[in-house]
């Protein structure tokens, strides 16, 4: 009987030590609803190589003969932000990982410029601001921009109008 412990012992140890490669299976979901989502796009990556699937009705997805290593797991889909890194780490010792990746959805700021006649402003500027209420306890020796009682922070995003005078900021947080 001890022998036979060591010998199944050795033989796990040896099937592990065989064991090159590993499967990742994982799930995307919507942050704030915690639904899954179908067709993401999911980008598995370790160094200089690159594996693509897509998520499938149940927000399921699995990668099937991966290098042992560590891996990051993106995913993406129109209307939600790309995510940040996520990673599965796969070994001789743990050959199958399950990751999960939640996508946030986006919004999108559109709208039209037009002169005072009305006429549509072609190539117009348009920027939104990231601003925060301005905090007049602060020393600051070089405040930036103000607008009303906000502190201007940074240009989140800019665009310019179209022919039509219209802009899309799009892909907001």
């Amino acid at each position: 009987p001890r022998g036979a412990l060591l010998l199944l012992a050795a033989s796990a140890i040896a099937f592990a030590q065989a064991q090159t490669t590993g499967t990742v299976d994982g799930d995307v979901l919507d942050a704030t609803t915690n639904q899954p989502i179908a067709n993401a796009r999911i980008k598995l990556q370790a160094d200089q190589s690159a594996f693509f699937t897509a998520s499938d009705e149940k927000g399921r997805f699995q990668f099937t003969g991966v290098p042992l290593t560590n891996h990051q797991v993106t995913a993406d889909r129109p209307g939600y932000l790309s995510t940040a890194q996520t990673w599965a780490r796969l070994s001789p010792l743990q050959t199958q990982v399950d990751v999960h990746v939640t996508l946030h959805r986006y919004a999108v700021i559109s709208g039209k410029i037009t002169d005072t006649a009305g006429a549509p402003l072609e190539g117009a500027f348009v920027e939104l601001l990231a601003l925060r209420p301005a905090d007049p306890k602060r020393y600051q020796p070089m405040r930036r921009a103000m607008v009303s009682d906000r502190e201007l922070i940074s240009v989140a995003h800019f665009g310019n109008t179209n022919d039509l005078g219209e802009y899309r900021l799009p892909r907001l947080p």
